[in-house]
């Protein structure tokens, strides 16, 4: 997630408003534990 926040210039907070907002348009989802899971993205329907 840090290299995101350097990339994109926007705070942790900012990575985390995005990232639910993805999950709940139902365009990311996250599979496996928390650690060694990771991210999917999902085709738009």
């Amino acid at each position: 997630m840090r290299y995101t926040m350097r990339e994109q210039g926007i705070t942790f907070d900012g990575v985390r408003y995005h990232l639910a907002k993805l999950r709940k348009a139902g365009i990311l989802r996250r599979e496996g534990a928390a650690r060694g899971g990771r991210w999917i993205v999902e085709a738009p329907h």
